[in-house]
């Protein structure tokens, strides 16, 4: 039972996975891939915030020059793809 009266924290989740999909490959496109996904709930937040997030997330797997583009997934609003460089040395 969820308790209606306990004051709200703040929560960060996160899913790193596998995902196929069932779609001609070409060579943009890969019907395996990684996806990260995440939800980070708390008042007053921005999407500026969840970037961030996923900038201190990406610098922990040594990729810091990222790159924010905005996609449409009819699931999530605002969506977007994010790119980023793994430096190499």
């Amino acid at each position: 039972m969820i308790n209606l009266f306990k004051p709200f924290e703040a929560k960060r989740y996160y899913s790193i996975d596998r995902v196929f999909r069932n779609v001609a490959v070409d060579r943009t496109h890969l019907a395996e891939f990684h996806q990260i996904e995440g939800l980070i709930c708390d008042r007053g937040l921005s999407l500026g915030d969840l970037q961030g997030v996923l900038l201190d997330f990406f610098s922990c797997l040594g990729m810091s020059k990222l790159h924010f583009k905005p996609a449409y997934n009819p699931y999530t609003e605002p969506s977007m793809e994010i790119f980023g460089l793994k430096e190499m040395g």
